[in-house]
């Protein structure tokens, strides 16, 4: 199976383990992936952590921060020597809902990987992150 091809038959797996448990819990995908991502990546805790590791648009982040801390999911805290800083962290409300989210994230590996011995899987992440590190910052600019 071609590259690209590959990559869209795994993202619309992952879209649709995550979309049911949107639609379950009253969240945007991009909630979902906040989230998720604050869980999972501890001291990477700002918005701007999240925009760079995850990829995704300044604005969504923004917009996304906006509507979870509307509804108790984040508290915000000034960094001590950086006020332009902000940390964000997961509040109880948003722990609630942790095992769902980390459930349909655990479902999509399970499948994803469910014939790999443990060494596929170790070559996989490291060919994977090869590929990666090789088109880091590439196609950002059009002139390269």
């Amino acid at each position: 199976m071609e590259l690209v091809n590959g990559l869209r038959v795994i993202t619309r797996f992952y879209d649709t383990q995550r979309r049911a448990v949107c639609r379950r819990l009253g969240i945007s995908q991009m909630e979902f992936d906040i989230l998720v991502f604050l869980h999972n990546n501890p001291g990477r805790d700002t918005a701007r952590d999240i925009v760079a590791l995850r990829g995704l648009p300044k604005s969504n982040v923004s917009q996304a921060v906006e509507v979870l801390m509307g509804k108790g999911m984040l508290a915000r805290r000034q960094d001590a020597e950086d006020r332009r800083r902000v940390h964000l962290s997961l509040t109880e409300e948003a722990d609630r809902l942790m095992p769902e989210l980390l459930a349909a994230q655990q479902t999509f590996w399970e499948q994803a990987f469910r014939d790999f011995s443990a060494e596929d899987a170790a070559c996989f992440a490291a060919l994977y992150g090869r590929i990666v590190n090789n088109l880091a910052g590439k196609g950002e600019n059009r002139n390269e």
